[in-house]
């Protein structure tokens, strides 16, 4: 199959890969997004797919009806994918082909040529391997020290050159097969792997920065995030794991010994306290990393909604840059929407709500943000003002917090001077809240194709409800307003109309009749036109 490679500076380490021009999805297929082997996610349209590859190093979006791979995230242009040419747990050599790593390595004795993409084993150096029947070991035969499940090498054998501009494999050391006391004098393993896809994975200290990578020490890395300036107990060269506490423990042979504990500091920043960058300093990171990206230019938006509504700008501009792809995804694009809001794991296209403009959107999240999620009484404060707190309830990923702070690093590295008796900002008073999500979506972009069909703010035409349960009724428009009744998936609403034949509507929510007569409201993201009688 055939890809096309482009240069393309993202968030990870590593990584490289964009997108020619906007790509209509095909109508018959879905997109899945693969890191080497591993499937992370699926979506209905190749903008949304790519959005969220860009976020994984070495990952590709796969057309599942043809098979066939629409962009991937490859370093280009130098060969470090491919077919690797692998002697003891180092990488020797690489090349694009297989008939040209092969070649290669029957000049290695007792190599083997690792597809990058797969992680399986495809050639063995014929002289010293021998053929691998049932799943016995051969004792004979001398260990390659990876096996087509990219198991590790022997502890001290990894010493592998790292891929262009991303993680070095890591030293290696015994894979956890359980937590808690080890058996006997075994080795007493304290952090056991994550699931795919967020595990597993290890920390490692290069150049005195600090990388999360993904993946197993010793074999090729899938992704890496550099998350800042390590710690002064971690030393390069060693591999450690955290647990979620934030401990961190020195993984070798006898185990994880516990080293200290340490949190990225914008991780644990009371994101109600206002950062000291300027408009212009936003801009300026965005244009560095993406030229091309639709959000140059509202710096000053983001600092304004720090000023009006009490949340910090940089978490502010780093949370749109993560949840959009720099503001390239298809949501963004078409619903103007930065932030994801909205976009339900199920269906994010569809289910994302739609805003007047970016900067609507950009208000719209810092007040809800500051609210919902910062503020004791918030429907979803997860115990403190931070992106712990709002990793609790916010996303699925444990890494999310992680990952925003990491990119508030990169755009202006925290000072503690920055925020030493610096009070948190008042929030901002009911009268202050900004416009919601609109129903009617703006013109698409030229090229882009256009939003699937949403309730039209023009008619009176019934809506039909779109949850997994039951949809709650209010007795005004918002969540402070008391639930009067529950209605039904499919359950078919009436919308009051006003001036005009046109439905009422507040801030995304719909004023409507129910079967009995009474009325009540509803909120916009859980309703669709109903289908035509």
């Amino acid at each position: 199959m055939s890809r096309k490679r482009y240069l393309w500076p993202l968030l990870f380490i590593g990584t490289a890969g964009c997108i020619a021009a906007p790509h209509i999805a095909h109508a018959e297929g879905a997109y899945a997004v693969f890191q080497y082997s591993v499937r992370l996610k699926a979506f209905d349209r190749l903008p949304d797919a790519v959005a969220y590859a860009r976020l994984w190093d070495h990952s590709r979006v796969v057309n599942l009806q043809t098979g066939d791979d629409e962009w991937d995230n490859y370093p280009s242009p130098v060969a470090d994918l491919g077919y690797w040419v692998v002697q003891r747990g180092q990488r020797m050599d690489s090349a694009w082909t297989r008939d040209e790593a092969e070649n290669k390595a029957s000049r290695i004795p007792g190599s083997i040529v690792l597809n990058a993409l797969t992680g399986t084993v495809v050639w063995r150096n014929s002289e010293t391997a021998q053929p691998v029947t049932g799943t016995t070991p051969q004792p004979a035969a001398p260990p390659d020290d990876l096996s087509s499940r990219g198991s590790i090498p022997s502890p001290g054998k990894a010493s592998g050159t790292p891929p262009s501009g991303g993680a070095a494999p890591a030293p290696a050391v015994p894979p956890p097969s359980r937590s808690g006391e080890g058996a006997g004098s075994g080795p007493v393993w304290r952090v056991p792997d994550r699931p795919a896809p967020y595990g597993p994975d290890y920390y490692q200290v290069q150049g005195g920065t600090l990388l999360h990578i993904f993946g197993t020490p010793g074999a090729p890395p899938r992704a890496s995030v550099v998350i800042g300036p390590a710690p002064d107990f971690m030393k390069s060269g060693q591999v450690y794991v955290r647990d979620s506490s934030h401990r961190f423990y020195l993984r070798g042979p006898s185990g994880d010994q516990p080293v200290g504990s340490w949190e990225p500091p914008y991780e644990t920043l009371d994101l109600r306290t206002p950062s000291k960058i300027s408009g212009a300093d936003i801009d300026n990171f965005i244009r560095t990393n993406h030229p091309e990206s639709p959000m140059i230019g509202l710096g000053d938006v983001f600092v304004q909604a720090q000023r009006q509504y009490g949340v910090n700008a940089q978490y502010l501009a780093a949370h749109a840059i993560l949840e959009s792809g720099w503001g390239l995804s298809s949501i963004a694009v078409n619903k103007k929407n930065l932030f994801g809001y909205g976009a339900y794991d199920q269906d994010p296209y569809r289910s994302a709500a739609t805003f007047a403009s970016f900067e609507d959107s950009i208000r719209f999240i810092a007040y809800f943000v500051r609210n919902q999620y910062l503020e004791p009484g918030g429907r979803w404060f997860g115990g403190s003002p931070t992106l712990d707190g709002m990793n609790v309830h916010y996303a699925t990923d444990p890494d999310w917090g992680e990952k925003i702070a990491a990119l508030m690093e990169r755009m202006r590295p925290y000072q503690p001077a920055d925020y030493r008796g610096v009070a948190p900002l008042p929030a901002p008073a009911a009268v202050q809240a900004p416009p919601g999500p609109i129903v009617q979506p703006p013109e698409p972009t030229a090229g882009v194709s256009s939003p699937p069909g949403t309730p039209n703010a023009g008619s009176g035409q019934a809506l039909i409800v779109r949850v997994d349960d039951a949809l709650n009724v209010r007795s005004g428009p918002g969540t402070s307003f008391s639930v009067i009744t529950r209605v039904p998936d499919r359950t078919i609403l009436s919308p009051v109309t006003g001036a005009g034949g046109k439905p009422t509507l507040v801030n995304n929510w719909y004023h409507v009749r129910l079967s009995d007569g009474s009325d009540g409201w509803v909120y916009g993201d859980y309703v669709a036109p109903a289908p035509s009688a």
